[in-house]
């Protein structure tokens, strides 16, 4: 019973991240929308809606990997491509108990489409598709 109950912990804690991604995501889509251009960090997100991180509100001109706010078990990475190539979104666990338990997630500003994909411990994580 026990290990059953620390694998719904995980997956609680995925759960909790993949949702903050997809708030992300949607952020990010709604700065496109208002301002025409794609954010380049934290500061211009918080011009829509702030995003929390462990340590409080996300700050900054890039975007430096933040922790979730979930206890701080994730570490959240931002990587912005050109302007074909979508935003990809990646969090890591941060404790070696949680491998296995990684989220993947791409939005393209152009045309709107955005993916999140989990993965289930004991396989990689599947690549979403945004292009």
């Amino acid at each position: 019973a026990f290990p059953k109950y620390l694998q719904q912990i995980q997956k609680a804690r995925q759960s909790d991240t993949s949702n903050q991604i997809s708030q992300i995501m949607t952020t990010i889509q709604a700065y496109r929308e208002e301002f025409l251009e794609d954010p380049s960090g934290w500061n211009d997100l918080a011009r829509i809606t702030p995003v929390k991180q462990e340590q409080g509100v996300a700050k900054g001109s890039n975007f430096s990997t933040i922790s979730s706010p979930n206890g701080g078990h994730y570490s959240i990475q931002i990587q912005k491509g050109s302007k074909s190539n979508p935003f990809a979104i990646t969090a890591h666990p941060k404790q070696r108990k949680q491998t296995g338990w990684g989220i993947k997630a791409c939005i393209n500003t152009t045309t709107g489409v955005a993916e999140v994909k989990k993965q289930v411990p004991g396989s990689s994580t599947p690549n979403p598709l945004c292009s």
